[in-house]
């Protein structure tokens, strides 16, 4: 990785000596910064690609791309959107549009414009999966399977989003054994996915071995120092071990490197709330003032989305959480009462708030 990042640099160095008005370089340099997690720099790239070349499509798209990766997705939803106005058929910013707006909370438009686009590009597997993961995201899981399958058709058995996505209609059929084959498989070609990394640790947290993804993240972290990501799950997994001192450690570390990085509605899926576990945390340690003010920061992004969104299962069962953590665990019960056929309510016993 190093040598091809000193090796691209050195291009786009020699590119830029020749025409240092080549919007093209400075928005490649831009994606390369992006990978290496330098936001800032990176930022600073596109704009200026942007500048040179208002209608250079890859470099609004991969702008959108870095602001999606920081989780601000009013912005990427601007930059993905004027992409899509140049290339219309395009799968990956038809997928990105589908993907900003679901992290908005946005689930009705995110899910017609998925509608859209299947209708646009019927052979192509991409806003079929799009749709596949809003459904799982809402608790339709019939829905989710079908549109899965319907994704599957259209693209090879190894593709890596079809195969882990897969490993999570898996896990919410209880088929234990057949969703540690499929996140193998996927780990196989991209180890260190978020997305595969966070729905490897709910698998392990099923069977009670959530120490071993621990000891695994821990030393992804050593050789990848500042990945707020990746601090990220580090305090999921010692949260779910009661081990807040770490918990808050790693949280504090990843808002530290990217601030908008609990903003996450995507977590809902599988019933995770960084805030909350944030806030219990500080609860254990008595810091009373910063418990406060994360659970403040939850209640501020919850009531930031729509209100449709606030139906959906994982919500719902943190909204409980949150009762709990505000000592309301009579009004918390009610509320998980009307998610008991949710697939993953048995999070409820591996849960430190309860």
């Amino acid at each position: 990785m190093a040598d091809t990042v000193r090796l691209s640099s050195q291009a786009l160095d020699t590119a830029l000596s020749i025409e240092p008005d080549l919007a093209e370089a400075y928005a490649v340099r831009g994606l390369q910064e992006t990978y290496t997690l330098q936001f800032d720099a990176a930022e600073e790239d596109f704009k200026h690609a942007i500048e040179l070349n208002p209608g250079l499509r890859f470099a609004r798209h991969n702008y959108g791309f870095m602001l999606w990766s920081l989780l601000r997705s009013e912005e990427a939803l601007e930059q993905f959107e004027i992409a899509l106005e140049m290339d219309p058929l395009s799968s990956v910013t038809n997928f990105a549009i589908g993907d900003a707006l679901t992290n908005l909370g946005e689930f009705d438009l995110a899910t017609s414009h998925y509608l859209q686009c299947q209708e646009l590009l019927p052979e192509n597997y991409i806003c079929f999966l799009g749709l596949a993961t809003v459904f799982m995201l809402r608790g339709d899981f019939d829905q989710f399977s079908h549109y899965l399958d319907l994704a599957s058709q259209r693209v090879e058995s190894d593709n890596f989003w079809i195969t882990t996505i897969g490993a999570l209609d898996a896990l919410q059929n209880a088929d234990m054994t057949e969703a540690r084959r499929l996140l193998d498989n996927a780990s196989a070609q991209n180890p260190n996915n978020d997305y595969l990394l966070r729905t490897s640790l709910i698998l392990d947290l099923s069977l009670s071995s959530s120490g071993k993804f621990s000891r695994y993240i821990k030393q992804l972290i050593i050789e990848n120092p500042n990945n707020s990501g990746l601090n990220l799950l580090l305090g999921l997994s010692s949260f779910y071990e009661s081990n807040c001192s770490l918990a808050v450690s790693q949280y504090e570390q990843a808002i530290k490197e990217n601030e908008y990085v609990m903003l996450d509605v995507w977590g809902f899926s599988i019933g995770v709330s960084h805030y909350l576990n944030l806030a219990y945390c500080y609860q254990e340690l008595n810091r009373d003032k910063e418990a406060q003010e994360s659970l403040k920061n939850y209640r501020n992004f919850i009531q930031s989305l729509p209100k449709a969104a606030r139906t959906i299962p994982g919500i719902v069962y943190n909204e409980a959480r949150y009762l709990v953590l505000t000592e309301k665990p009579d009004e918390a019960e009610a509320l998980l009462q009307q998610i008991q056929d949710w697939p993953f309510i048995w999070l409820y016993d591996f849960d430190p708030v309860y």
